[in-house]
């Protein structure tokens, strides 16, 4: 049986839950890039705590997972000691995707229901403020934030059984990459070269909660060109 705590210590209050050996906290604030740098940073010093199995973070969550019964008072020190670094120094990386129908189902449908163009469209994504927000669905998967929100939409009403891998697909506030093929329920908007799976086993780090990501129109025959 879990129990449920609430701390009151501002800023971002959160709710611990609490399960023999699992903690899961659930921040208040809503997800934010400051929120998710701050999440990374607890992430990094809870994986060094003694008896620590595993630390899985969401866009405004965090589940902690111990060898043995969780003490509630060392997790919430470590969230109340973990400040929000706004001034903290962040990578920021370029991800080329190309916006055409061959590689993007759902892109027409998508534009069809905003109600805009493909270039009005490739416009507001291309210059949105986008960050990591997290990973999570399957290994490698990335969550960016700060999309605009004149292109939120909802999930997919039915899932599909197949989306290709390196598809660029957003749902809500969110846009997320597919390293593998994989059911899916996310509006496919294009496809990208880029695999986060391929890219940490070149022994590259992975891109860490908080950085920014710039979003690169390519032509279809520059996709082509990069295999």
């Amino acid at each position: 049986m879990s129990k449920q705590f609430v701390n009151s210590q501002a800023p971002g209050d959160f709710t611990l839950f609490v399960s023999g050996s699992s903690i899961i906290v659930s921040f208040i604030q809503e997800p934010s890039r400051e929120l998710s740098v701050r999440l990374g940073m607890m992430r990094m010093r809870a994986s060094r705590l003694e008896g620590m199995t595993d630390v899985v973070s969401g866009v405004n969550s965090m589940a902690f997972f111990h060898e043995g019964n969780v003490d509630r008072q060392i997790i919430t020190d470590l969230i109340n000691n973990t400040p929000y670094d706004v001034n903290k120094e962040m990578s920021t990386h370029e991800l080329e995707v190309c916006y055409d129908p061959r590689v993007a189902p759902d892109l027409l449908r998508v534009l069809n229901k905003l109600g805009i163009s493909l270039e009005e469209f490739i416009t507001l994504n291309t210059r949105a403020d986008h960050y990591v927000a997290c990973y999570g669905f399957l290994p490698g998967f990335v969550y960016i934030g700060g999309g605009d929100t004149r292109l939120f939409i909802p999930r997919k009403e039915n899932p599909v059984p197949r989306v290709m891998a390196g598809a660029v697909s957003i749902a809500e506030q969110y846009t997320g990459v597919y390293p593998s093929q994989s059911p899916g329920g996310w509006h496919v908007i294009g496809n990208t070269r880029f695999n986060m799976l391929d890219y940490i086993m070149q022994g590259k780090a992975a891109w860490e909660p908080g950085d920014r990501v710039i979003m690169k129109s390519i032509s279809y025959d520059q996709y082509l060109k990069n295999p």
